[in-house]
């Protein structure tokens, strides 16, 4: 059956290798593991000489039930509410796991230290041989991920679309993507797709979360993405919340001598009053913004005749 489990066998007929289309008789497997009076004319006596196999069929439906989730300092039970009488269930658990108590039909556990954060599992058996087995997430994981960019694009000449994933996709957990700092609300979607006017670079980083609480960022350092796009005035971070850094990008194919030619920034607020003043060293200069209180101001770049205006956003 779907079960993977043998329910019925042949036990007869007219048809053969040369004539596979002629009658049949199939009879219930059960029937013909033990119900002959002569034990050598049982199925089990050739199948199981050591008695290891044994009939399951009631237990068709019998899952494991329980929380996805196991965290530190709290009890969490695990049953098997469709267990038919006459049966009873022995459990093992995961080597961060401790058994807090069982019976023949639940188990109750807990972590065995604050510090176990990974993938666990609560098995159970029937006369010695497992039958189910029931995966959960211990604590708080930290797992090693990657975020791949898997999509980037520069549109209108000056925009930049990208997408990014996380690998591996872990079951269960919800993600919290950094975006130049910031957090975004938890979600179950491993994927982040953002769309950059101008085409500034990012950085991302993630946390992930279970009923358990939050994992801490599981990136060392934020990872930073460059957008493909011809030269153009970058400002990093934006949001901000220390400083903005103001450089000139360009593509692989598309950098110059120009990019470490001298210009002057400015950081006006919406009244227009000029906030803060610097100039480039190296081809970047930068605004510390540190005392600058929350909102959107403007950053205007002069480097020859070119003057540049660009919006940014201070958030602490």
């Amino acid at each position: 059956n779907e079960s993977k489990q043998i329910i019925g066998q042949l036990r007869g007929g007219s048809s053969s290798c040369s004539s596979p289309l002629l009658n049949d008789r199939f009879g219930k497997f059960g029937k013909s593991w033990d119900s002959n009076s002569s034990s050598t004319r049982q199925l089990k006596f050739w199948l199981s000489p050591n008695q290891d196999l044994f009939e399951i069929g009631p237990l068709d439906r019998g899952l494991i039930i329980g929380p996805t989730n196991v965290c530190y300092a709290q009890n969490s039970t695990f049953n098997m509410p469709n267990l038919p009488a006459g049966y009873s269930i022995s459990w093992s658990v995961s080597p961060q796991l401790n058994i807090v108590s069982s019976t023949s039909n639940s188990v109750t556990v807990s972590p065995l230290s604050i510090n176990s954060n990974e993938n666990g599992y609560i098995r159970a058996f029937l006369n010695g041989v497992m039958f189910r087995e029931y995966k959960v997430i211990v604590g708080v994981p930290v797992p090693a991920i990657n975020i791949n960019m898997y999509h980037s694009v520069c549109t209108g000449g000056t925009d930049w679309e990208a997408s990014f994933e996380v690998t591996p996709v872990i079951p269960n957990l919800q993600y919290i993507w950094i975006y130049n700092g910031v957090e975004l609300p938890a979600s179950s979607s491993s994927t982040f797709s953002t769309y950059e006017f101008p085409a500034n670079p990012i950085t991302l980083n993630l946390r992930v979360k279970t009923s358990c609480g939050v994992s801490p960022k599981l990136l060392t350092y934020d990872a930073t993405y460059y957008p493909p796009c011809p030269s153009g005035w970058l400002i990093s971070p934006n949001p901000s919340t220390t400083e903005f850094e103001v450089s000139k990008s360009f593509s692989n194919a598309a950098r110059s001598t120009d990019e470490k030619q001298i210009f002057k920034v400015q950081l006006i607020d919406n009244k227009g009053r000029i906030l803060s003043n610097s100039n480039s060293v190296s081809g970047s200069a930068k605004i510390n913004v540190e005392s600058i209180s929350n909102g959107t101001y403007f950053i205007h770049i002069f480097q020859g005749k070119e003057v540049v205006k660009k919006q940014v956003i201070v958030r602490h």
